[in-house]
C-alpha cells in the first residue's frame, strides 16, 4: 500500500498528458479547419444554380422576371448568373453608367438575392467592347478597371453578390499573359473601392475548363481580401471545340473523343473536368464552372431519342464537379429563350415548364457553404 500515492501520481501525470494532447490536437484541428474555410481554399461544399441568359442578346437587351426568378428559388437553385452587355450598362468606356439599365440590372439582381439566391454579374462581352478587343488600342485596361470600379461603388453592400469580369476572353493581343494583366487591373480597382465581393476571373481561350490550367499554370490575382476564384466553361461536345452548339448526332461526338485518345465521351468529359479541380486544389482557390449544358432532347434538339445519353454524360460532369466542391451555373436558363434552344433548362415566360436536363441539373444542389454569405 505504500507504492499507491505514487502509482495515482503517475497516472495523474499520464491523464494530464493526454489532456494536453488532446487539447493541442483540438486547436490545431480547429486551425486546419478555419483555413480550410477561406475564400481562397477549394471548396468541400459548393454552390449550384443557372445562367439567366437575355441581358447578353444585344445592347439594351433585358432580364428575366421577378415571376422567373421566384420559379428559380422555388426549383431550389441557390446561385444565378446574370449576363449582361458593357455596352448596355456602360455605352462609352469610361464614361457614366447608363441610369436606366442600370435600374434594370438593379431590379433582376433585388429580384434574386431577395430570395437568398447568390447573384453573379457577368459581362458578357468576350473580352470587348462594341467589337473592339480591350487592350487593342480603341478600347483600354483602364477602361475596363474603370466599368468594375464603378459596378462595385454600386454593389458593394450586397453579399449577396458576386462579380464575374469577362466573359470568355479570345485573341486578345497579347494573349494569356495580356488577359491576366487586365484582368488584376479590375481586381485593384474593385478594390480599391472598398468593395468586398467575391470576384471570378475568366482566363483566355474561351476561358475553357479543359485548358485553363495550360493558359493559366500559376494562378497570378494579387487580392488583398484573398476573395477571388478561377471561372472554366465547359461543353461537351468535343467535334465542335466545346462551342455548346451540339450540331452533330451523340455519335459523331464519340466518335471524336475517341479520335482525341478517350474510351468515350464520357470519359473525355470527366477527364477535363478532372484537370481544372485539380488545377483550383493545386493553387488552393475557389473555382466556377460557369457554363456547362447539354442537349435537353426538345424538339429543338432535332434528336430527342438521345436525351437519355446525354443526360447520363451531364451527370458523370456533375458527379466530378460535386467530387471537387467546384460551384456550377447551367448554361441556360432564361425567358428570352423561348422554345427553340436545345440547351434550355426552362421553356416559357416566365420560365415554368421544365425539360429533361432539369432531372439531372436539380438533382445537384448546393451543399451548405460557411462562407456562403461572406
Amino acid at each position: 500500500m505504500k507504492d499507491a500515492p505514487e502509482g495515482a501520481a503517475r497516472r495523474g501525470r499520464i491523464v494530464l498528458i493526454i489532456l494536453l494532447s488532446t487539447t493541442l490536437a483540438a486547436v490545431l484541428a480547429l486551425v486546419v479547419t478555419s483555413r480550410g474555410r477561406s475564400d481562397s481554399s477549394p471548396a468541400s461544399s459548393y454552390l449550384r444554380g443557372i445562367n439567366t441568359a437575355g441581358g447578353d442578346f444585344g445592347p439594351g437587351s433585358g432580364f428575366d422576371s421577378d415571376a422567373s426568378f421566384a420559379f428559380y428559388e422555388a426549383r431550389g437553385h441557390e446561385l444565378v448568373r446574370v449576363p449582361l452587355l458593357w455596352e448596355s450598362i456602360q455605352p462609352e468606356p469610361g464614361g457614366q453608367l447608363d441610369a436606366q439599365y442600370l435600374g434594370r440590372l438593379t431590379a433582376a439582381i433585388t429580384s434574386s438575392t431577395s430570395r437568398g439566391m447568390t447573384t453573379i454579374i457577368d459581362i458578357h462581352n468576350y473580352h470587348r467592347h462594341d467589337g473592339n478587343v480591350v487592350g487593342g488600342g480603341i478600347v483600354g485596361r483602364a477602361d475596363f478597371a474603370d466599368l468594375w470600379s464603378r459596378l462595385a461603388e454600386v454593389f458593394d453592400d450586397d453579399p449577396l453578390v458576386q462579380f464575374d469580369l469577362m466573359n470568355e476572353p479570345h485573341d486578345v493581343p497579347g494573349g494569356a499573359r495580356a488577359v491576366q494583366e487586365i484582368a488584376q487591373a479590375a481586381v485593384t480597382a474593385v478594390r480599391a473601392t472598398g468593395a468586398t465581393n467575391f470576384i471570378w476571373v475568366s482566363g483566355d481561350g474561351w476561358s475553357s475548363a479543359a485548358t485553363y490550367a495550360d493558359l493559366h499554370p500559376t494562378w497570378w490575382i494579387s487580392d488583398p481580401l484573398d476573395r477571388s476564384g478561377a471561372e472554366g466553361h465547359y461543353y461537351f461536345d468535343a467535334s465542335t471545340q466545346r462551342t455548346g452548339t451540339y450540331p452533330n448526332a451523340l455519335a459523331v461526338d464519340e466518335a471524336a473523343a475517341r479520335d482525341e485518345g478517350f474510351r468515350n465521351l464520357e470519359h473525355k468529359v470527366r477527364t477535363d473536368l478532372g484537370r481544372f479541380v485539380s488545377y483550383c486544389q493545386r493553387q488552393q482557390i475557389r473555382c466556377l464552372v460557369g457554363e456547362i449544358g447539354w442537349p435537353n432532347g426538345s424538339d429543338a434538339s432535332a434528336r430527342p431519342e438521345e436525351a437519355a445519353a446525354w443526360n447520363a454524360i451531364g451527370e458523370a460532369a456533375y458527379e466530378t464537379l460535386n467530387a471537387g466542391g467546384l460551384d456550377a451555373t447551367y448554361w441556360a436558363a432564361g425567358e428570352a429563350w423561348g422554345t427553340d434552344y436545345n440547351l434550355s433548362l426552362y421553356t416559357g415566360s416566365p420560365q415554368a415548364r421544365r425539360t429533361s436536363v432539369a432531372s439531372v441539373v436539380e438533382q445537384h444542389r448546393s451543399t451548405a457553404r460557411p462562407d456562403q454569405a461572406n
